[in-house]
């Protein structure tokens, strides 16, 4: 088995140093043949980057869901694992132990348990392996750590209308889940394969992006009819909207207004593509060019 790792970064200088520290170790790992980074930025990689396993290619397009899409089309090994720039393994055998599991379970794909430490965690952590089905994927299929059969993803991947970049900035991972196992595929979630993950901080803008993810979770639940989780989820967000008011907590209450606008408002809403690129690019040579550093 072949692996290549896939990572999308729009290359910004606070998190080039954990990028590059995350290819530093992966690029060890003996069972990975090659490091896929697209790169979304004006600025070049500087010649720290360039390492016999890394292939990097300049994007046009900053959008995470469609950079992992064309990451992933240049990949040659047998298997895609994709990480975002400032996920880590936590440990050297993390592709042996997928391995492993892969092969003994004769699986399509697996997840990681993403964990960190810290509050605001993106994920909590699992402390048994997760077997896939349309119940137990919500919540527990995350794009970074995630290993898949190249030929498996090249007949799914992430649909370019969700995700970061996107008006619907979440929830490509759910909506391609859901489409892999209505395929007939088998994945799980392991507790073993632990992805250590920052913990989030809270943007200047957090109330956009709260509203922008919300758009994209309340769409990919309606689309694939999964009418009680949505209906529990934005029932959720509105009521605790009126505790905190009650609780005169009025800044977490607006939050939580935001996100219940987002999630009765995302389903009405015809996802488009990356806010940053026409329709006549989705498809064009230009798009994605491989990154040769020049000679000095």
């Amino acid at each position: 088995m072949s692996f290549s790792a896939v990572i999308p970064t729009s290359a910004s200088r606070g998190r080039r140093a954990r990028l590059l520290e995350i290819i530093k170790a992966i690029c060890e790992f003996e069972l990975l043949d090659e490091v896929i980074v697209v790169w979304q930025s004006f600025e070049e990689p500087g010649p720290e980057f360039i390492h016999p396993k890394v292939r990097i290619f300049l994007c046009k397009v900053r959008a995470l869901s469609l950079a992992r899409n064309l990451g992933a089309s240049q990949a040659k090994g047998d298997w895609i694992w994709f990480l975002d720039d400032d996920t880590m393994p936590a440990a050297p055998d993390y592709l042996a132990r997928a391995q492993r599991v892969l092969t003994e379970n004769n699986l399509d794909f697996v997840n990681s348990n993403v964990c960190g430490e810290g509050a605001n965690q993106v994920s909590r952590r699992i402390e048994a392996d997760v077997v896939f089905d349309e119940r137990t994927i919500s919540g527990n299929f995350w794009e970074p750590g995630l290993i898949l059969r190249r030929t498996v993803f090249l007949a799914n991947k992430f649909d370019v209308h969700l995700g970061v970049g996107c008006l619907h900035g979440a929830s490509e991972g759910a909506d391609l889940g859901l489409r892999l196992l209505r395929s007939g595929h088998r994945g799980m979630r392991l507790r073993d394969l632990e992805l250590d993950h920052p913990a989030i901080e809270k943007p200047a803008d957090h109330r956009n992006k709260m509203f922008s993810y919300a758009l994209g979770n309340g769409a990919v639940s309606i689309r694939h009819r999964g009418w009680t989780g949505y209906a529990r989820t934005a029932g959720r967000a509105a009521a605790k909207m009126v505790l905190l008011a009650v609780q005169l907590r009025f800044s977490e209450a607006t939050d939580y207004f935001v996100r219940t606008c987002g999630l009765l408002v995302g389903p009405l809403l015809q996802p488009a593509l990356p806010v940053n690129m026409e329709a006549q690019l989705l498809d064009s040579p230009v798009l994605l060019q491989e990154y040769h550093p020049v000679a000095a």
